[in-house]
């Protein structure tokens, strides 16, 4: 049985990154998952991942959970905000310019569990926003590329391609 990598709560299901580690190093995750291991430093994605979670389901707490020491040293740096921080703003301004994600964050369903089939598989994951009734979800994750296209090799050969060939063959 695992834990949910965002509330600590047991859970049935692994989610991807405790996966890679039960791959990894099944004795160290066997340690994490019954509290015999030390806490795992907080990466830059879980940071920037909680940042803009927090300003955009809880703004009014965000300035206080900022200035946990743990949480600024992280986000801040002697000249400010890094860049990953100023990215996940302009992430933060463009959702709450978009009417419609807003309307589902705020009246959805947040932090969904979700369950589907595909390719004959069970599949098992949390959505930031869901509408039931409606069909709708939101999940606020980015590819980590801003360019419209990039280069990959086809074939044996360098084309630029659209951002979602990387994804979706």
């Amino acid at each position: 049985m695992g834990k949910n990598d965002t509330t600590k709560e047991p859970s049935p299901h692994l989610s991807k990154s405790q996966f890679n580690r039960w791959v990894k190093c099944p004795a160290q995750e066997l340690a994490i998952q019954t509290g015999r291991h030390p806490k795992q430093p907080t990466t830059l994605p879980m940071i920037i991942g909680a940042y803009v979670d927090r300003a955009l389901s809880q703004p009014e707490t965000l300035a206080e959970w900022v200035e946990k020491p743990e949480n600024r040293d992280l986000l801040y740096g002697k000249a400010g905000k890094y860049a990953d921080v100023k990215r996940a703003d302009a992430v933060i301004e463009r959702v709450r310019e978009d009417a419609e994600v807003m309307c589902l964050l705020r009246n959805g369903t947040p932090q969904a569990f979700v369950e589907w089939r595909l390719g004959g598989s069970r599949w098992v994951g949390y959505l930031d926003g869901l509408h039931e009734m409606g069909g709708l979800f939101v999940e606020l994750k980015v590819t980590g590329r801003p360019l419209a296209e990039s280069w990959q090799s086809v074939n044996g050969k360098n084309m630029k391609v659209p951002w979602y060939a990387g994804y979706w063959p």
